[in-house]
């Protein structure tokens, strides 16, 4: 056990952890190697004593509990979800047949120098009365639908897994979406600002979550719109999802 002093922040283990302003002071703790156990199962972690407290490493007790950590950029928030087996490829979806809401897919970004794997959800759709209220208050000086169309909000989850090449950040924003019709053509991008959070002008790094509305206009007799992310104009390429019910 070696005695040192450090400059050091630190944070409560939580389920979640949010991050507040950060307070930076001299402190003298007690490095180890200690033998956690959770249940079943054992490992050996570098921990820290503080003040008669142990500090344990967030990652290593995740792992032990069957939990994966990634931060939220746009909550500023550390989040530990269960490790499961659910989340596919986007293999099986194309076009033809995008994927259903709830579902969870894989895509991976070729940027030349830099490829992203992302995990992508869709979480829920509005439509209609609905979203038109949302939106509205949104933004007042959003506008109102064009004639014959109507407001479509669809929410997502987009979990950046991991960068290869270069460390370069990657840009979400509305241009990389697309929505066609149910009968396969590209609707116009939409300008009106959408409910928060947004998934608009994200910077994202490995391990980042970014969550939030994305909007659209759509032909009001359109009942089977669908939306791509990475198709680059191809039908069976990158992620597609059904936005309706």
């Amino acid at each position: 056990m070696k005695k040192v002093s450090a400059i050091l922040i630190i944070f409560s283990l939580l389920s979640t952890l949010v991050f507040a302003a950060p307070i930076s002071k001299t402190i003298k703790v007690l490095f180890n190697t200690s033998v956690i156990k959770i249940g079943s199962k054992t490992s050996k972690i570098e921990t820290l004593t503080y003040n008669n407290k142990v500090y344990v490493p967030l990652n290593d007790i995740a792992k032990l509990n069957n939990l994966k950590v990634a931060f939220n950029t746009k909550t500023n928030t550390y989040e530990l979800t269960p490790i499961t087996q659910s989340t596919t490829s986007s293999v099986g979806y194309s076009m033809q047949n995008p994927a259903p809401l709830g579902t969870t897919l894989t895509t991976v970004v070729d940027e030349y120098t830099t490829k992203y794997t992302f995990r992508v959800t869709l979480l829920d759709i509005k439509r209609g009365q609905e979203a038109l209220d949302m939106v509205k208050k949104a933004n007042i000086f959003n506008p109102d639908p064009k004639t014959g169309k109507e407001y479509l909000l669809a929410k997502f989850r987009f979990e950046l897994v991991k960068i290869e090449g270069e460390q370069r950040a990657f840009m979400l924003n509305e241009g990389l979406f697309t929505v066609y019709s149910g009968t396969k053509k590209a609707y116009d991008l939409c300008l009106a600002v959408p409910p928060e959070p947004s998934l608009s002008n994200d910077s994202m790094y490995a391990g980042s979550i970014s969550e939030g509305w994305s909007i659209y206009e759509v032909d009001i007799n359109d009942k089977a719109p669908i939306w791509s992310f990475n198709s680059q104009g191809y039908a069976n390429k990158g992620i597609w999802f059904k936005l309706y019910k």
